[in-house]
């Protein structure tokens, strides 16, 4: 009788298990278009000793939503102090109030910033935090800091710090490091877990610049809140996940591009995305903490016609605008790829990104 009952738990534990895979399908249901700023802004370029005046380039590399409000990061800055890469649009009941109406946050401290990669929010959604790439070893802050500011009063932005034995440090690269042990790296994706834990998504790895490999790796460290309302993080750094199977799944190779917390999967979401000179493209995976903890492969995410979920343009950033949809920005640098917006191909503009909406839905078992 014992062996029975195990058995019927057994087989009901296992249905469980793969339900989120099996019975969740993703959709790419609308295609639309942003403006980075107002169409004829234009920025300095220093190319071969010589400064250019050249138009400037709507490249969003990260998004977030926080109280009808949609964050975004360019991650090419702009010269001047009026236009800033950390932008925002109103956004409500899946719709945009309206996409011209585009506001800069204009803190000294986002200016002295470049090459945003990835935002993130705490679990409450009090704090946003915004995080650099990481892939320079110098002492600038230029590429290698992450700031925050509460959602609520963005006229505060800070630059998130590493506490040690009382001490505090913005030296954030030297732990990553430390644990990657590659002369080059590069950061894309930022996430919060219930936990209080800060998850960096590691892109690439290698000898330079020029010479590396596309990965999917998840460094976590502890992330707390002191009684004056300021952010920091400890130094318990830590490899918390590497994936290293992706051509199992998917023929490109492909690395992290932004991460989001599920909270009803008790999962994150990877974007991952590959880019082969002219051919660009994006994938979505289901990471749920529990394969994390035995090291199990990711879950990629289907269409309804149970192919990979595909995007055709180079996915930067993506977050949950309810609890059923998905933002996804695209960063498709200087290529101009063509959309299908409401039926017709549409060729961006330079100051112009494109963007889907994933919907999520249960089919029935």
């Amino acid at each position: 009788m014992k062996l029975h009952i195990f058995s019927i738990f057994f087989i009901f534990y296992n249905l469980n298990l793969f339900a989120a895979e099996l019975y969740l399908r993703y959709s790419i249901s609308e295609t639309g278009v942003i403006s980075c700023f107002p169409s004829n802004t234009k920025t300095k370029i220093y190319e071969k000793n010589k400064i250019e005046i050249v138009n400037a380039s709507c490249e969003p590399s990260a998004v977030t939503f926080n109280n009808d409000i949609l964050y975004f990061a360019n991650d090419k800055s702009i010269n001047g102090k009026q236009i800033s890469s950390i932008f925002s649009l109103d956004y409500k009941n899946s719709n945009f109030i309206d996409k011209n109406n585009i506001h800069f946050y204009t803190h000294p401290n986002i200016f002295l910033v470049k090459k945003f990669e990835d935002f993130t929010q705490t679990i409450d959604s009090k704090y946003i935090l915004a995080t650099t790439s990481f892939d320079r070893d110098d002492e600038s802050l230029e590429h290698n800091s992450i700031l925050y500011w509460n959602a609520k009063d963005p006229s505060i932005v800070e630059f998130l710090q590493v506490k040690s034995e009382n001490k505090y440090s913005r030296k954030i690269r030297n732990y990553l490091e430390k644990i990657i042990k590659k002369p080059y790296f590069k950061i894309e994706g930022l996430t919060i877990l219930p936990n209080n834990k800060l998850i960096f998504g590691v892109r690439e790895e290698g000898d330079s610049y020029k010479k590396f490999d596309y990965v999917f790796n998840l460094i976590s460290v502890t992330i707390e809140e002191e009684k004056n309302s300021k952010l920091y993080i400890k130094d318990d750094f830590t490899l918390m996940y590497s994936f290293r199977n992706s051509k199992k799944y998917v023929d490109e190779d492909v690395g992290i591009s932004s991460l989001t917390w599920d909270a009803d999967n008790n999962s994150i979401l990877v974007l991952t995305s590959y880019e082969e000179q002219e051919k660009v493209g994006a994938y979505l995976w289901s990471l749920p903490l529990d394969n994390i903890k035995k090291y199990i492969d990711p879950i990629l995410l289907l269409s309804k016609d149970n192919k990979p979920l595909k995007f055709l343009h180079k996915a930067e950033g993506i977050t949950f605008v309810s609890k059923n949809k998905l933002f996804v920005i695209h960063d498709d640098d200087r290529r101009i790829i063509p959309a299908t917006i409401n039926g017709n191909i549409y060729l961006r503009k330079s100051h112009e990104a494109i963007y889907n909406i994933v919907e999520v839905e249960k089919l029935n078992k």
